[in-house]
């Protein structure tokens, strides 16, 4: 190992002596790139070994090139200041991202100004570009890979969306520390953050890894839920002075605190974060760390729970949106906007929604088809600034919002005409915007359900079908209107019964035939389980929750147990689970739930009803075991599982020999006990890369000679390909001296 070791440390030598490459050959694409804090783009598709590009950076931010995803050609990216690769290098990647062949440079600019980067391609053994066994080569035509340019920022305010389905791998933030404000909990530091944040579509648990391959020490926190990311920046609060740095690792009971739901610091470089009972429409915000300032990769993904985040956060954009704005119709001095948007990456589930500022809006329900033609008609005319905006229900940081000047007044017949907008229906327990246009102060009747009756807008939450006047007085003349508007509440879901048919001896024969009322069909079902559709059928006892949509979106949610009927579970554990020839005997405990009876097959042509049997096996193999628990109703249930008897395995390499035919050391040999010879390769290089000797006879020896001369005294590398058993190969590598 100390040999391997050496080797891998004279690569990365080599690499960051002599890797560096400075091959630029075309500048493409041409141009400047430039992109804004949590902005992505994707400098080409086809960007060439050789090609290199500029880019305006601005000083304090933390850039990301990225390769990553390719399978072009094996990557090598180069930083340099200034236009062309004659300015000072600034940084440079070979394999060191986390993505295979392909490279990611993250670097934090200490100036303002124009960088150049180069993107080349490893000509070299051992993955290496430049140097003494490798090269930086240019390439043409086809072969080429996609390069995408990001810029990150260091505060709440910048967080990226993450979702729960992808396993992410992000580069690491470098020479950077986390905004004073927040009350970071147990992160008693808060070095190189990255910001992310998350939308829940599919409420239950959500537990994620979070690690770095590279080993670096990763600590993170996490805040919510939030309602909306809207002002959730400025709510970061756990507790203001932690003791000790309380977290996840030494005292599981500590969080949640404040709005923190799981913290930690423990110097490893694995953790794992517990977000449970999540809920639809929740925001959560996450702060990752990397303690040790060391370039590498972060690595993120759920590994169970039944919650998950939205997709669409992370691959929804608008793309173009556009309005065309009428003009003021006398008659009813209102006007309408119309037009266009464009999107890409949208959700699949939920609406579509255009609003004006005056509450007037249209939706549309999945699956949304891009380009959506809209029209909003009814809006008053009053000649102030509007907004319309457009967002996804389950989607809402997919949004674009266009400002304008809405027409003037138009209606000369009256100038005191009170208009309340047109008539409403909402969802039980939603809140409705009410509108009052044409006077200078607005009193509102009821006052029930009304944040403020006083204002020409005030925020309406009824659980019943309300009728409201309102009363305008314009200052000037005195004069005073009314108008009305009905808001009605949809009679949504008002029974909700199921018929339950439980398991039979634990087989999947279980269902649930929902019988509803109330609403507008069709209605759409969204199940704990992920299921759709009703009845739920072929299901495992267990508790189920569903969320009952009508052709309005209102909602209503119902939970339901399935009952078991006495099936038992099978389970074991061997200990060990890999024994040696020496001692082959392996126990087994049943940890079997509900059974009476147990039978063992050990895979050896042996049985046993014992159900904490001890086995000795005859000899090396793998055995597969299979385990059967019945109970007194001869409800059954199998698990299966590998054991594993190995031989003794010993190896030994020698360091140097000396072929000078005195009878002492004249050969190199690999030695070992254990190896299988049916799979053995033994290669041996001199300092160019240039094969000298090769065999895969594990009982030949080397005796120093190249074409039948004795080779001249110099260290030469080897790499060993050898094998314990026929599926499971193990490389080394090393150095090997002669010495005359």
């Amino acid at each position: 190992m100390k040999n391997i070791g050496l080797l891998i440390f004279l690569i990365f030598w080599l690499i960051n002596v002599w890797g560096q490459c400075s091959n630029c050959n075309v500048n493409n694409p041409a141009g400047s790139f430039s992109v804004n804090i949590g902005q992505k783009i994707t400098v080409s598709n086809c960007v060439h070994g050789g090609d290199y590009a500029y880019y305006n950076v601005v000083n304090g931010v933390t850039y990301i090139w990225t390769t990553c995803g390719n399978n072009g050609f094996d990557t090598y990216l180069t930083l340099y200041q200034g236009m062309g690769c004659g300015g000072t290098e600034l940084a440079h990647n070979n394999n060191l991202g986390g993505c295979g062949n392909n490279s990611a440079i993250v670097w934090t600019a200490n100036f303002t100004g124009t960088v150049t980067l180069l993107v080349s391609k490893c000509t070299g053994i051992f993955g290496l570009c430049g140097g003494l066994w490798g090269g930086c080569g240019n390439t043409g035509g086809a072969e080429c890979v996609t390069l995408t340019f990001e810029a990150i920022g260091t505060t709440c305010a910048d967080a990226q969306p993450f979702c729960t389905d992808t396993t992410y791998f992000f580069p690491m933030a470098v020479g950077s520390s986390a905004e004073t404000g927040p009350e970071y909990g147990c992160l008693c530091s808060q070095p190189n953050p990255i910001w992310y944040y998350m939308f829940v579509d599919q409420p239950g648990d959500i537990i994620i890894h979070i690690y770095s391959p590279n080993g670096n020490d990763v600590d993170f926190i996490c805040y919510g839920p939030f309602n909306s990311l809207n002002g959730a920046c400025n709510q970061l609060t756990g507790c203001a002075s932690c003791a000790n740095c309380p977290n996840n690792t030494s005292n599981p009971t500590y969080y949640p605190v404040g709005n923190v739901v799981d913290c930690s610091y423990d110097p490893a470089s694995e953790e794992y974060l517990h977000i449970y009972n999540a809920q639809v429409g929740d925001f959560y915000i996450l702060l990752i760390t990397n303690f040790e300032d060391a370039e590498g990769t972060l690595v993120f993904e759920q590994t169970s729970g039944n919650g998950a985040a939205s997709c669409a956060v992370v691959t929804c954009n608008i793309d173009n949106f556009q309005i065309n704005v009428g003009q003021c119709n006398p008659a009813t001095n209102t006007y309408s906007v119309s037009g266009t948007v464009t999107f890409s990456g949208q959700p699949t589930t939920g609406q579509l929604i255009v609003q004006d500022q005056a509450g007037q809006n249209v939706t549309f329900n999945a699956p949304f088809t891009s380009p959506q033609n809209f029209t909003i008609t009814g809006i008053q005319a009053d000649g102030q600034q509007h907004y319309v905006v457009v967002y996804f229900s389950n989607a809402p940081t997919c949004n674009d919002t266009i400002y304008y000047t809405a027409p003037p007044s138009c209606n000369v017949v009256n100038p005191c005409d009170v208009q309340a907008g047109p008539d409403t229906t909402i969802c039980p327990g939603k809140s409705v915007q009410l509108w009052a246009t044409g006077a200078d102060t607005y009193t509102w009747s009821p006052a029930t359900g009304l944040n403020n009756p006083n204002i020409a807008n005030p925020i309406a939450t009824v659980s019943t079908t309300t009728v409201y006047t309102v009363t305008g007085t314009v200052t000037a003349t005195g004069c005073t209107d009314q108008a009305q508007i009905t808001i009605s509440v949809y009679d949504i879901h008002s029974i909700i019964s199921a018929n339950i048919t439980p398991e039979n001896c634990g087989q999947k024969d279980g269902s649930i035939q929902l019988n509803v009322a109330g609403g507008f069909p069709p209605y759409i079902y969204q199940w704990s389980n992920g299921g759709n559709s009703n009845p739920l059928q072929n299901i495992s006892a267990g508790v189920y929750t569903v969320t009952v949509f009508d052709q309005n979106q209102c909602a209503v949610t119902g939970s339901y147990t399935v009952p078991q009927l006495g099936g038992p579970k099978a389970d074991f554990e061997a200990i060990p689970p890999i024994a040696t020839v020496d001692n082959p005997e392996i126990s087994f405990i049943d940890q079997s739930t509900g059974g009476t009876q147990c039978f063992w097959s050990f895979g050896d042509g042996t049985f046993s009803q014992d159900c904490n049997p001890i086995h000795t096996y005859p000899g090396e193999g793998e055995y597969q075991v299979m385990f059967k628990v019945c109970n007194q109703l001869g409800c059954c249930d199998s698990t299966y599982g590998k054991v594993y008897v190995q031989n003794l395995f010993t190896l030994y390499i020698p360091e140097a020999f000396s072929p000078n035919e005195d009878g002492v050391n004249d050969y190199f040999h690999v030695y070992g006990m254990g190896i299988n010879p049916e799979y053995f390769d033994l290669a041996i290089y001199d300092k160019w890369g240039k094969l000298v000797f090769r065999t895969t006879d594990f009982n030949v020896r080397w005796d120093g000679t190249y074409k039948g001369k004795i080779l001249p005294q110099d260290c030469y590398v080897y790499k060993l390909t050898y094998s314990v058993k026929k599926d499971a190969y193990i490389n080394t590598y090393g150095k090997i001296c002669i010495i005359h």
